[in-house]
């Protein structure tokens, strides 16, 4: 837990350097290793029962969204101000775009189950991933 509390710390340094106008504040070359922090959460999985299984795809999500940030931070770093406007806009779309596609995921009523978590966040982590592969795909683009 220390660990991601260090890197969620990191992440908000970034941002905030980020909005105050700076263009990529990330080496190109630095790409953080979270693979330790994946260990680690994997641990949740390990112990067994849906409720590991839950916990462990809950932070596989946090990790996803943070390397998102990262990425969608690399591109507005890279854009003119009325392209970082377009993304900023783009990217609170699909914000909700996500949300929406996960609530589909499953039943809100008595039929939910156990399970439900666990496919939400499976879900979520899908189309955050496709998310990120596209903003990559746009950033090598302006590279």
């Amino acid at each position: 837990m220390k660990i991601i509390f260090l890197f969620l710390v990191s992440l908000t340094a970034i941002v905030t350097i980020c909005v105050a106008g700076t263009k990529d504040p990330l080496p190109t070359e630095w790409k953080p290793d979270l693979s330790y922090v994946e260990d680690i959460v994997g641990r949740h999985y390990e112990s067994g029962g849906q409720q590991g299984f839950n916990l462990h795809t809950a932070r596989v999500f946090e990790i996803r969204d943070s390397e998102l940030v990262i990425v969608y931070l690399r591109l507005y770093g890279e854009l003119a101000p009325k392209d970082q406007t377009v993304l900023k806009r783009e990217q609170t779309k699909w914000l909700k775009y996500r949300a929406d596609e996960v609530d589909k995921v499953t039943p809100k009523d008595a039929a939910r189950g156990t399970i439900a978590p666990m496919e939400e966040n499976n879900r979520a982590i899908e189309i955050t991933e496709a998310r990120m592969k596209e903003l990559k795909e746009r950033l090598e683009k302006l590279r």
